[in-house]
């Protein structure tokens, strides 16, 4: 008799566990996936604007990003299944606290920003809120992992497009470059650069370095103060380190280390017709040490150049 029991009891854990299971992967199986993914950031007067997009069809679908930041270039691409799929968990949380028709709006800020989305699912249905101002409850859970995974893929797409136009176009296009490699120690080479372009295509070219480990340079300071023209200043030269190194998918902006004592700082900032790259700071790039060697041996045939010049 306790055997049965048992043996009963054993049964009907078994079937509410196998139930459970089966429906867990039907409510997951039924989870409408998204068809349709528009986004628009609204930004302060004279800020930046932009519009993400993405269309799903099957296990394919397509990015699409479109901005004020962004109109020099068109900018689309295939997003994997597997950028679907972080997508729709990421969504999870607008139905999680159920922004479908929120609209927020704090009309005592005269200057801000805001958000328009707008959702379609697979089974028809859709959600969409708006805010200026303001924003629904769980909104930064959304916000940051998204912008994570769609501003990845704009930045990526930008950088490609730049190395492209400046491997075409930079060596005409290019207005102005900084370069420095500053050390504040007295027993570490310093070099400073600075390249403007005039109306007329001339160059004005001013060069600093301390130079004390003479690997590029013989020890000592050296200045340079001198106008070249395009074959001198061997735009094209440079303009290929820039490209072999693919500085314009440097990240943007300030980057220090909170420790900067003993360490190098980096300024480059280059200008073309319709393109600016800027970075600074004790954060280098991934491959910096190979950008640096190419171009302190570009500035030393460079130096060579202008000094066989004035000898003529």
């Amino acid at each position: 008799m306790m055997r049965n029991i048992l043996l009963l009891i054993i049964l009907i854990m078994c079937t509410s566990i196998t139930g459970g299971a089966c429906n867990k992967k039907n409510n997951i199986e039924d989870t409408p996936r998204i068809a349709h993914f528009e986004f628009s950031h609204i930004g302060t007067i004279g800020g930046d604007s932009h519009v993400f997009i993405v269309d799903v069809n099957g296990d394919s679908a397509t990015f699409k990003a479109e901005g004020m930041m962004y109109r020099d270039f068109e900018l689309a691409c295939e997003l994997s299944k597997e950028e679907v799929d972080r997508l729709n968990d990421i969504c999870m949380v607008c139905k999680k606290y159920n922004w479908n028709g929120y609209h927020g709006n704090d009309r005592y800020v005269l200057d801000g920003s805001g958000f328009e989305l707008t959702i379609k699912y697979d089974d028809g249905t859709r959600l969409s809120a708006e805010g200026m101002n303001a924003e629904p409850e769980g909104y930064s859970d959304f916000e940051r992992p998204m912008y994570d995974l769609l501003r990845q893929k704009v930045d990526s797409m930008i950088a490609e497009r730049t190395t492209k136009r400046i491997a075409e176009q930079g060596a005409e296009e290019l207005q102005l470059i900084k370069v420095s490699f500053f050390n504040a120690d007295d027993d570490k080479d310093s070099y400073s650069f600075e390249m403007n372009k005039n109306s007329q295509g001339e160059y004005h070219i001013d060069i600093e370095v301390r130079s004390v480990n003479e690997k590029y340079f013989a020890q000592g300071d050296i200045k340079i103060e001198e106008w070249a023209d395009k074959e001198t200043a061997d735009i094209d030269g440079l303009v290929k380190i820039l490209v072999k190194h693919k500085v314009a998918a440097w990240r943007q902006g300030d980057h220090n280390a909170k420790e900067k004592e003993g360490m190098e700082w980096l300024q480059f900032d280059a200008s073309f017709d319709r393109v600016r790259l800027f970075t600074r700071g004790t954060i280098h790039p991934d491959n910096y040490n190979e950008f640096r060697n190419d171009f302190l041996l570009w500035l030393r045939q460079l130096t060579d150049r202008i000094a066989n010049d004035r000898k003529k």
